[in-house]
């Protein structure tokens, strides 16, 4: 196993590309030589990623000090490429480069796979919709599950049944007219959602000094009440998340990796693609083999490139064809 530090996103152990048993227990693994006999195909790491279901990780998946899994803040849903046991295998577009790499399903978030409430009754209520990550408590039948989001916090129920690790992002909702700040199951009752900052709602229709107003976001639906106090129209809204991770080795070799390099498993079988020229670390293997260092934001999967001249000339790495 090779030490490294990945700064800014989180600090993690940098994996090595063992055997799917030896991982370290409560640290994801990056793991290229995957459960399935046949190797995954080139196409599937270079295109056709649109029909291909999503998942997320969870926090504790990255940081074993966590004790309950919450969304990792700035990382993105990843296509899921195929399932095998109790391993997923994920395309990870990270560090200019396109990678299938096998974690744990336990490593990945809870969500739905089609719009769910797990709060409210009638015509108010707050659904999670697919991608969302919620924290489930254990048991069967229905359990309280809880949503921390960039934009709002709920605590709820749902029928464990319903709760999957891969899910089709939902269609994107209606556009909105007015901005809320508070969200309510009824003119003067309970707050639905605990708000971070005013949300984009659309407004449905007007009771005495209240309106019924519906919340599209990327991973919650509300329909629920807002006092005009807390209502203003316009949209003027700026939202997003700023993440990303840096790294550093002293007296490690490097390569220039060019576009369109073919990224192999241990057994030659390609598993990536380099996306941009670019200079990675890399080790010297036998056979004309490097492993290159890929940072995919919590870990760092080591992915070999072949050098077709081994040795005898100048570099020339095996291209995807």
């Amino acid at each position: 196993m090779r030490t490294g530090l990945v700064c800014g996103l989180v600090t993690v152990a940098t994996l090595s590309l063992a055997p799917l048993a030896s991982a370290s227990p409560g640290v994801p693994r990056v793991v290229v030589q995957g459960p399935a006999a046949d190797g995954p195909r080139v196409r599937v790491a270079v295109r056709g990623l649109a029909g291909l279901d999503r998942a997320e990780l969870a926090r504790a998946a990255v940081d074993p000090d966590r004790a309950a899994p919450e969304p990792l803040e700035g990382v993105p849903s990843y296509p899921v490429q195929a399932f095998a046991g109790d391993d997923a295998r994920i395309v990870v577009d990270a560090d200019d480069a396109r990678l299938l790499v096998w974690v744990r399903q336990a490593d990945l978030a809870w969500t739905v796979a089609r719009p769910t409430r797990i709060r409210g009754a009638g015509d108010v209520g707050v659904w999670a919709l697919p991608g969302a990550p919620l924290e489930p408590d254990a048991g069967v039948g229905v359990v309280a599950v809880r949503y921390r989001g960039d934009e709002a916090a709920v605590d709820g129920e749902l029928d464990r049944a319903a709760l999957v690790h891969r899910y089709r992002p939902a269609r994107p909702g209606r556009s909105a007219t007015h901005m809320a700040s508070e969200l309510r199951d009824a003119p003067g009752g309970a707050l639905l959602v605990h708000l971070t900052d005013a949300v984009p709602v659309t407004v449905l229709r007007r009771t005495g000094d209240a309106w019924q107003v519906r919340y599209d976001g990327p991973e919650l639906r509300v329909i629920g009440w807002a006092p005009t106090r807390a209502l203003t129209a316009g949209t003027d809204w700026l939202g997003g998340i700023e993440a990303g991770s840096a790294y550093g080795m002293s007296d490690t070799a490097r390569i220039e990796v060019a576009k369109g390099t073919c990224l192999l498993d241990a057994a030659g079988r390609p598993i990536g693609i380099e996306l941009v020229d670019r200079t990675r670390y890399a080790w010297s293997q036998s056979g004309g083999r490097w492993e290159v260092m890929v940072d995919t934001g919590w870990a760092h999967a080591w992915p070999q490139v072949l050098d077709r001249s081994r040795g005898a000339g100048p570099v020339q790495l095996e291209r995807c064809r």
